[in-house]
Order: C-alpha cells, then sequence, then structure tokens
C-alpha cells in the first residue's frame, strides 16, 4: 500500500507535536484530501511505530518462555522433551497469538484458545496419555493458563497503545469540531455569494470584496487553539470569526464609505443605507440568509460550550 510521502512525513510532525488521529484526520479533511487518503496515509504514518513495537514483544515474548523452560528443566533436572510437553499449551498459545497479530486473522479467537490448549493439556493428562500422566496436571494445567494470558496481554500491547496515543477527540472537542465545520462550511458559501455580488461588473473592488469576506485564517486559527490552546485563547479566535459574521449586519455606507459610490447593477440602497447581508440576499440566488443564520447560531453554540468548559 503505497502512500503520498509529505503527507507521511506531516503526519508524523504532528503526532510528534502531540496531536490525536481525530485532529489530524479532520485537519486534512477540511484542507481539500480525502477523507480515504487522510485515513490510509495516517495508518501508513504509524505504521513503522507499531510494527517495530511488535517485533520487539514478539521476540521477548519468546526469549522469555525459552528461559523460563531452561531454567526449570535445569532446575529440576528434568527430562528437555518433559519440560516442552509441560509447557506445550503456553508454547500454542504463543505461537498462535503471534500468529494473529502478524496476519490479523482468527482475532475473534485470541481469548478462548489458551482456554482450549490448556482444557485439552489436562484431558490427556487425566487420562494418563504419556507423558502427561506423569505429571502434577492440574497446577500445571493452571500455570499454562495463567502464563498464556500473561502473553496475550503483552502482544496485544502494542495495538492497545496505538489505539490510546491516537484516540480521537474528547467528546466536547468533537462537538465544537462539528459546529466549526458548519460555520466554516456556511462561511464559505457567503464568500462565494460576496465574490457573485461585489464583483468587478458591478463596481465591486478586491478590497471592497476582503473588507466584508470571512477570513478563513480566522476559523483556521480557532481550530488551532481548539487543539493547543487556553480557553480564553479559544473565545478570542472564535470572536473574530464572530466579527466578520457581524460585520454583514453594518451598511455599505459604514464598511465601504465612499467606494459604495460606484456599486451598480445591484438591488440595493443608492446611499449605502442597505446591510451587506440585504444585498448579498437580494442579488444573489443562493439562500444566503440560511447560510448566514446558520453561522451565526453554530458561533453561538460553540461559544457557549467553551464558555461551560471547566
Amino acid at each position: 500500500m503505497r502512500g503520498d510521502r509529505k503527507l507521511i512525513s506531516y503526519i508524523r510532525k504532528q503526532l510528534d507535536a502531540g496531536y490525536t488521529r481525530g485532529e489530524i484526520v479532520s485537519h486534512l479533511v477540511r484542507s481539500g484530501h480525502r477523507r480515504e487518503a487522510a485515513e490510509r496515509n495516517f495508518e501508513l504514518a504509524i505504521l513503522p511505530r507499531t510494527e517495530i513495537a511488535r517485533k520487539v514483544i514478539e521476540f521477548l515474548s519468546i526469549v522469555a518462555l525459552a528461559a523460563l523452560m531452561f531454567w526449570i528443566g535445569f532446575s529440576s533436572n528434568a527430562p528437555f522433551g518433559a519440560v516442552i510437553a509441560g509447557f506445550l499449551p503456553s508454547i500454542l498459545s504463543l505461537l498462535f497469538l503471534i500468529s494473529v497479530v502478524e496476519t490479523k486473522r482468527h482475532v475473534e479467537y485470541s481469548w478462548i484458545m489458551p482456554v482450549v490448549f490448556s482444557a485439552v493439556f489436562l484431558a490427556l493428562g487425566l487420562l494418563q496419555a504419556p507423558p502427561f500422566g506423569q505429571m502434577e496436571i492440574g497446577k500445571l494445567t493452571f500455570f499454562n493458563l495463567i502464563l498464556s494470558y500473561i502473553f496475550l496481554i503483552i502482544i496485544s500491547y502494542p495495538e492497545a497503545y496505538r489505539k490510546e496515543e491516537h484516540s480521537e477527540p474528547k467528546e466536547e472537542e468533537r462537538n465544537i469540531e462539528q459546529h466549526l465545520h458548519s460555520i466554516e462550511d456556511k462561511c464559505k458559501a457567503i464568500n462565494f455569494v460576496i465574490g457573485r455580488v461585489y464583483r468587478s461588473s458591478n463596481g465591486g473592488t478586491t478590497s471592497m470584496r476582503d473588507d466584508v469576506r470571512i477570513k478563513s485564517e480566522h476559523y483556521n486559527e480557532f481550530d488551532k487553539m481548539v487543539k493547543e490552546g487556553t480557553k480564553d485563547q479559544m473565545i478570542d479566535a472564535l470572536d473574530k470569526i464572530g466579527q466578520d459574521l457581524f460585520k454583514l449586519q453594518k451598511t455599505e455606507k459604514e464598511v465601504f464609505g465612499t467606494k459604495m459610490h460606484f456599486l451598480k447593477n445591484l438591488v440595493r440602497d443608492e446611499h449605502g443605507n442597505s446591510r451587506i447581508v440585504d444585498v448579498l440576499a437580494r442579488n444573489d440566488n443562493d439562500p444566503v440568509m440560511n447560510y448566514y443564520a446558520d453561522a451565526l447560531e453554530a458561533y453561538k453554540q460553540i461559544r457557549e460550550k467553551i464558555e461551560s468548559m471547566k
């Protein structure tokens, strides 16, 4: 599975900076990347970390089991074949668990197979099948079962670590992020309308359009503050978006000054007493008022959520 090297490098830098999977993927999607591509490149970015951790733990588990078997064999002077037989449930469990982790197959049997192997081992001992009949089968069965589950927990650690390290944002952050998406979508739609209504053919200029546009850097700044800023910093960044939105309630005269005299071909008060948002709504086919109302509502809800945060 091939990925975008620059994107993978960016993701790794963001992980090193402490961002979570949900934060990174959401930011990439908002930046124009397809969610499937963002998820795929995220998996490729973290693959070396989890691969190395998994290999090391698997190797150390095998070494630990081998060392335990040799120690018991030498200390008890038991035949090595008998020692292997006595640890058979643990050996089989360890090999099965490594196979599951490597192939990602039969994961659902991970917790039950140690019990199965131990039960078969116990049955062979109770049936006096050689060499199991000569062992303290009850104690060995219990010992093997405990040892198998220790290996299960240890080998499963890299995956659990991965889930914890790259967990999704907290519920309150996720709610804020959802409302931010709503503001972004509506602000972009309003900006497109501004571009169409105050275009050059209607007497508008770049500076006039910039005066009333809702600036993308403001919600980018707020998005950053949600991830790493304080409560006050989040409110300050959010209020910049609010100020952009409230500016649309001002009249053309208040915002454009004398430049509004050059406007033409628009349904508006010729003296500049029309509100910007009203001019946009009257001169475009998009539901501007709906966009604007939704953006304001999202702004108010986000502010309430931030203020209620501890």
